[in-house]
């Protein structure tokens, strides 16, 4: 065992903890404990965070129902320098998705609850899957609305002005499978960012497994 410097509650203390993965295995009683318990740990601390955010972002992107927001009492600045209101969201992930199975069951989208929760079983999955699983990030923090950047709203933009709108959208929602991409500006600006977000989630595990 080897001492450990802390901190919690206002005090920094010493804690013995194991020295080595043979230590911390022979501790749990169970081999392989240390790896366990590391991956656990990155599970909590990073990919369900980003796959409870990323969930919603989908969820609201393919019914139409917006997740709840209030204001923050601050001012953001746009990237055309204008400031806005800024937002957060009122409701967490658990409570929105509730919320969008109860609307679908109102309006006799699906019989039960747990029928309209049954539904989302692939984007869950494709959604997590889109995520990499990363040990060197740092804890994740809740997300907040954000505007589609101004970049992918103008390559849009340049698509429908050249009538390749539609073939823009149907080519995203090839490639994004059960990521919902209609013939408009706005729904082409998003799933433009969302192709991005994949495509980055996709070079950290590149970079991760040096291929």
């Amino acid at each position: 065992m080897i001492t450990k410097e802390v901190s919690t509650l206002g005090f920094t203390l010493n804690v013995s903890v194991p020295a080595t993965i043979g230590e911390y295995d022979q501790l749990a009683k169970k081999e392989g404990s240390a790896l366990e318990s590391a991956v656990l740990n990155v599970l909590y601390r990073s990919v369900f965070a980003a796959f409870r955010s990323q969930f919603a972002t989908a969820v609201e992107n393919n019914t139409g129902i917006t997740r709840a927001t209030e204001p923050t009492g601050k001012k953001i600045k746009n990237e055309d320098g204008t400031e806005e209101d800024a937002v957060k969201f009122s409701e967490t992930e658990k409570v929105y998705f509730d919320r969008v199975c109860a609307e679908m069951v109102q309006t006799k989208q699906a019989a039960s609850l747990e029928s309209a929760a049954a539904s989302f079983n692939e984007l869950a999955q494709s959604t997590i899957a889109s995520i990499a699983f990363d040990p060197s990030e740092s804890v994740r923090e809740a997300s907040q609305p954000k505007k589609v950047a101004k970049a992918y709203v103008v390559l849009a933009e340049k698509a429908a002005a050249n009538g390749k709108l539609e073939s823009l959208a149907i080519s995203l929602t090839a490639k994004l499978a059960n990521w919902r991409v209609e013939p408009t500006v706005d729904s082409v600006a998003k799933g433009i960012a969302e192709d991005q977000r994949r495509k980055r989630e996709a070079q950290k595990l590149d970079a991760e497994y040096g291929v």
